[in-house]
C-alpha cells in the first residue's frame, strides 16, 4: 500500500488544516497509507486527526527547537518513515517536505498552494518569498485550489504550467453541517444580540488581506440607512484591536460583536441572516461555501478564486471591495429583498453539495497520486 505524507505546520484552525483532514478522511484509506507531519508541534485539529485514524507524527515539543534544527530532524523522520509519496502545504513545510524529501531520498514531492498572493517573490518580507521560490523548485507536481492559484503560481513562482493541476476544495456536510448545539435565540443571546436583528456574518483570521476593516467602514455606512442590522466577526488574529478601535471611532462598536474562535460554525450560521466574505486576496474561499452549504445566501469580494465559486446573482453576489459603498450596497440587497434571499441561499446550498462535494476533491487528489506513483 503506497504511503502519503502529507507535511502541514501545524494542525491549528485554518482553511488548509480543515480542508487536509476533510481530504484524507473522505480517501480511500483501503488503498493509501496516510500519515500526516506537523513540523511546529500539536495543536487544536489534532485529536480530530486521530478521531478519524489518522497517524500525526511532531518535530517541535515544548522545547521548540530553531528551524535549522526542525529541518535536520524532519529529514531523520521522513528517511525513516520512508513514503512514497510527500504533500506539502503551507511555508516551511514546504522546506521541510520539498527539499528535506529531497534529500532523504524520496522521489515523488507534490507543492499544493492554498493562496494567491504573498507567497513567493511578492512576499513580505521578501527574504521568506525568495526561500519558498527557491524551495518551489523541488515538487514535481503543483496542486492549486483554484485557477487562481495557479495562474498565480505560474506568473510569480514561474512555475511550467503542465506541472499544475487545479483541484478545487471541497466541503464536508457531516462536518459543516452538524446539529446545532443551541437554539438561534440562546447563541444571539449569548452574544447579547436582539432576536429581531438582521445579523450579518463574518468568519476568518483577522487580518489585513481578509479585508475585515473594509466591512467595518461599510457597515458603519449601512447603519445609516438601517438600523435593524447586526454584525458578528467570529475569528482571532492580528487586526483584532484595530478593527475594534476602528468600530469605537465610528461609533459602531455596539452594533458589532467580535467572538473571537467559535467551536461549533453551525451554531453562528443558524443564528445569522447572511454571509459575508470582504478578502482582498483570497485563494478559494471555504467558509463560502460552509455557509451556503448551511442555508446563507453570501456575498463576497470578486478576488482570488471566489468568482470560481459565486455566479453573481445566482447563487451568491459578487462585490468589489476597491469600490466604496459595494459591499453595504449588497448587504442592503439582502435585508431588504427576501425573494433574492430565498433564491441565493436555495441556489447556494445546490452549488456546495453538489459542484463542491468533498468527494470530489477526494478522488482528484487520488486521482493524481495514482498517477505520479505510476
Amino acid at each position: 500500500m503506497p504511503r502519503i505524507l502529507h507535511v502541514i505546520n501545524r494542525l491549528a484552525i485554518g482553511g488548509a488544516e480543515v480542508m487536509l483532514l476533510d481530504i484524507i478522511r473522505n480517501s480511500n484509506r483501503a488503498e493509501f497509507d496516510f500519515h500526516i507531519l506537523c513540523p511546529f508541534g500539536k495543536a487544536e485539529l489534532d485529536e480530530r486527526a486521530k478521531s478519524f485514524g489518522i497517524e500525526v507524527h511532531h518535530l517541535a515539543d515544548d522545547k521548540s527547537p530553531g528551524r535549522i534544527q526542525l529541518f535536520s530532524d524532519g529529514v531523520k523522520f521522513i528517511r525513516n518513515l520512508k513514503p512514497d509519496l510527500i504533500n506539502t502545504h503551507t511555508r516551511f513545510s514546504d522546506l521541510v517536505g520539498l527539499v528535506g524529501g529531497w534529500r532523504a531520498g524520496i522521489q515523488k514531492r507534490i507543492m499544493t498552494v492554498h493562496a494567491a498572493g504573498m507567497y513567493f517573490l511578492d512576499s513580505r518580507p521578501v527574504h521568506e518569498g525568495m526561500i519558498e521560490y527557491y524551495v518551489a523548485r523541488f515538487a514535481g507536481n503543483y496542486v492549486a485550489v483554484s485557477d487562481a492559484v495557479a495562474g498565480y503560481i505560474h506568473k510569480n513562482g514561474n512555475i511550467p504550467v503542465e506541472k499544475i493541476v487545479t483541484i478545487h476544495n471541497g466541503i464536508d456536510p457531516q462536518r459543516v453541517s452538524q446539529p446545532s448545539t443551541r437554539s438561534r435565540a440562546d447563541i444571539r443571546s449569548l452574544h447579547a444580540i436582539g432576536e429581531n436583528k438582521f445579523l450579518v456574518l463574518s468568519i476568518g483570521r483577522l487580518i489585513y488581506e481578509k479585508g475585515f476593516d473594509i466591512l467595518v467602514y461599510e457597515f458603519a455606512e449601512l447603519l445609516e440607512k438601517i438600523h435593524d442590522v447586526h454584525l458578528l466577526i467570529a475569528g482571532n488574529g492580528p487586526e483584532e484591536q484595530k478593527l475594534k478601535r476602528v468600530a469605537r471611532d465610528l461609533h459602531v462598536a455596539e452594533n458589532i460583536t467580535f467572538s473571537g474562535t467559535f467551536d461549533n460554525l453551525t451554531d453562528l450560521f443558524c443564528s445569522s441572516d447572511c454571509y459575508v466574505q470582504p478578502s482582498r486576496q483570497e485563494g478559494f474561499g471555504l467558509t463560502i461555501l460552509e455557509a451556503m452549504s448551511n442555508g446563507l445566501p453570501v456575498i463576497a469580494s470578486d478576488v482570488g478564486g471566489i468568482p470560481e465559486i459565486i455566479e453573481n446573482e445566482t447563487n451568491g453576489l459578487l462585490v468589489s471591495v476597491r469600490k466604496c459603498g459595494d459591499l453595504s450596497s449588497a448587504i442592503e440587497r439582502i435585508h431588504s429583498d427576501v425573494a433574492l434571499r430565498e433564491k441565493l441561499l436555495k441556489t447556494g446550498r445546490e452549488t456546495s453539495l453538489d459542484k463542491f462535494h468533498i468527494s470530489h476533491t477526494a478522488r482528484k487528489y487520488e486521482e493524481l497520486y495514482r498517477k505520479i506513483l505510476a
